[in-house]
């Protein structure tokens, strides 16, 4: 066996790993700065006015709901025909639209109680109008 052609193959093996190896360290580095928050673009929300508040979030222990009381403003200038309630446990956050279907209508003037069903108390929630978050309050425990 020829051991100078052998040791040629073991090299070109070890290049070729050393290769790809470096390939992905410089991709995983790259990759976690790019992800970070300060480096990621905000989104800009055109709104003159913040149609829809958050008045009060609480969570109701007995009948574990989460109650969230919104208000609109009087303004009619812009129609809203669905929003989405944003509901941030701390470890993961999950949607709730409204307005797509018969069983939550979109409050058209003055103030309103949602009620959304939470094995466990949630940390927030936000209400995002067209993928723009107008708003965000903590949840706290309902006076019973």
């Amino acid at each position: 066996m020829n051991k100078k052609a052998s040791s040629e193959i073991i090299t070109a093996v070890v290049l070729i790993t050393i290769g790809i190896l470096s390939v992905t360290i410089v991709w995983v580095i790259i990759n976690n700065t790019i992800k970070q928050v300060q480096l990621s673009p905000e989104q800009f929300c055109l709104f003159e006015n913040n149609p829809l508040a958050i008045q009060t979030a609480c969570y109701n222990q007995e009948t574990s709901d989460l109650e969230i009381k919104i208000s609109r403003d009087n303004f009619k200038s812009r129609t809203i025909t669905q929003f989405t309630f944003l509901i941030d446990s701390g470890k993961e956050t999950s949607s709730w639209n409204c307005g797509n279907c018969n069983s939550c209508k979109v409050l058209e003037s003055g103030e309103k109680t949602y009620f959304i069903s939470q094995e466990k108390k949630p940390e927030k929630v936000s209400i995002a109008l067209d993928s723009c978050t107008l708003v965000t309050k903590g949840v706290k425990n309902c006076e019973v």
